[in-house]
Parts: C-alpha cells; structure tokens; sequence
C-alpha cells in the first residue's frame, strides 16, 4: 500500500520529533536494518531503504543515507556495512537497488536471486 501524503510520518516519535522538536535536524524512519553474524568470517549490517516504483526519496533522506554510506565506506571494524535503497513492488519480480557506498545500480528481474539477496546467500555483486 502506498501512502500518497508526502508528509506521512511513519512512528509515534518520529510524528513527536517532526512536530515538536527542533527543525535544524532530520528524522528519518530507515525500513530496514539487516545484521547477520558470521563465525569464520565478517558480519554484516545492511541498511535498507524501500520505495516503491512510484515513489521518490527525499532530499533530506537521500543526504542521510549517503552520510550514512560514507561512514560505512571508511568503517575500520571488521564488520561489513552496507547501504542500499530498493525500488520495488510486491512480489518484488523486478526490483532496482542502489548501492550508495559504491554508487552502482542493479536491476534483478529474478525474484528468487533477490530473495537470496535478502537472505545473505549471494551478494550485490552476484545479482
């Protein structure tokens, strides 16, 4: 379901923050934070923004997850980060994600090679 209010805020809190506390800021809801633990090899934590086809990405929001990508690019913890925001529908058949650490865009037409994407069994680059 799409919401068409462009001002639509999606938490409690961020709807208190957004109408109550300071406008030099941005609040932003992320939908998605992804962490997979690994035994013989590094983490990993995935941010995810989803948009739907229609949809476009605040500036704001866009200058939050490429601050975001920049602090993953230089991340010196032995964790792997990434950032990504996803465009796509239900069932997700064709979806375009965008790597904001490396700038690249991939369309996967293949929803069961996107679902192993989901699931950490290939990478971006395997898509």
């Amino acid at each position: 379901m799409v919401n068409e209010n462009p001002n639509y805020i999606t938490t409690d809190l961020n709807q208190f923050m957004h109408d109550d506390c300071s406008k030099k800021m941005t609040v932003n809801n992320i939908d998605c934070v992804q962490y997979k633990k690994y035994y013989n090899s590094p983490n990993i934590i995935r941010i995810i923004e989803s948009k739907h086809w229609n949809e476009g990405v605040p500036p704001t929001q866009f200058e939050l997850l490429k601050e975001l990508a920049e602090i993953f690019k230089n991340n010196k913890t032995g964790t792997k980060c990434e950032c990504y925001i996803i465009r796509g529908d239900l069932p997700y058949d064709k979806v375009e994600i965008t790597n904001l650490i490396t700038a690249k865009v991939i369309i996967c037409k293949d929803r069961e090679r996107f679902i192993k994407f989901c699931n950490f069994e290939i990478g971006f680059e395997q898509l």
